[in-house]
């Protein structure tokens, strides 16, 4: 006998958008690449012995000109230039954007985290409306499932 929760509730409905960031600042050179700090031609920064990084960056947040970014401390300053690239791990297509930004402002949450304020100064326009449409989708999807059990509209 089939539990009707099991045709109701779909694990895979709760399942956070994954997604693979990489950011390299233009004006120092550094990378965050595969969750690992990078210099010049992509020299590993770990020291013998040092515990292994799992580096990671975060959006915080999508602006019409930008975006808040969850990184690293010590990866940029305010006035630096940095490149991301972006991936999702999770849909289907894959989706990747690139984009250079200008850091407009660096804000200091944690030991180990900054949350930078940065602005687009090139993008590519078909990518980033795929990934903000990614984004906005999901959105609905989780507002309707949350209206459907709170008993405002029909399943």
């Amino acid at each position: 006998m089939t539990n009707k929760t099991d045709t109701l509730i779909n694990a895979s409905d709760f399942e956070t958008i994954k997604l693979k960031i990489d950011l390299t600042n233009t004006t120092t050179q550094a990378e965050i690449r595969d969750g690992k700090r990078c210099y010049g031609s992509g020299q590993n920064k770990q020291q013998k012995g040092e515990k292994e990084e799992n580096l990671q960056i975060l959006i915080a947040e999508f602006r019409d000109d930008g975006l808040s970014l969850e990184i690293p401390t010590k990866t940029c300053a305010q006035n630096h230039t940095i490149m991301i690239k972006v991936s999702t791990l999770n849909t289907n297509p894959i989706i990747s954007f690139t984009a250079n930004l200008k850091v407009n402002s660096v804000e200091k949450i944690s030991n180990d985290e900054d949350l930078i304020e940065a602005r687009f100064i090139q993008k590519n326009e078909a990518h980033w409306k795929s990934i903000q449409d990614l984004y906005s989708h999901r959105q609905n999807e989780i507002r309707n499932f949350l209206n459907v059990v709170k008993g405002y509209e029909s399943a």
